[in-house]
């Protein structure tokens, strides 16, 4: 989910004793857009207006623009088209009775000219920052 390169390499021994080391090409992964997206819901959680949060993901390896200050990168993939992620809460934040907030959180995602939008409601337990979907 860092957007790191991969360089997958081989060792191996040889009867004297010393080392071979070889590595093939790097994988570049395009994990941006889902820390994007976890961003962006982190800060609709905590909102006190229903605005979105919006980021674009450009896919040539360029900063990203993201409002709300957070930048993220990704990778050369060609003449793709960016990938544009967004959270915006769409009701009000709710306490529970075992301590923990609720919020109802849309989250879009535009890739490749498809969009998906869903609606989830996140939870956060009392004391903890992290953010997990309401299970039914």
């Amino acid at each position: 989910k860092t957007g790191a390169t991969i360089l997958p390499f081989t060792i191996r021994r040889h009867p004297d004793g010393r080392f071979f080391v070889t590595h093939d090409e790097p994988i570049r992964v395009s994990s941006t857009d889902d820390a994007a997206l976890a961003e962006a819901t982190q800060r609709a959680f905590v909102a006190d207006t229903n605005q979105p949060t919006t980021y674009t993901v450009e896919p040539t390896g360029r900063q990203a623009s993201a409002s709300g200050g957070v930048s993220a990168t990704n990778t050369p993939t060609g003449s793709a088209q960016p990938t544009v992620v967004s959270a915006k809460p769409v009701g009000p934040a709710a306490k529970r009775t075992d301590g923990s907030t609720c919020r109802p959180i849309e989250m879009t995602a535009t890739k490749n000219g498809q969009t998906t939008t869903e609606t989830t409601t996140f939870c956060q337990a009392a004391g903890s920052n992290d953010l997990k979907p309401l299970q039914v």
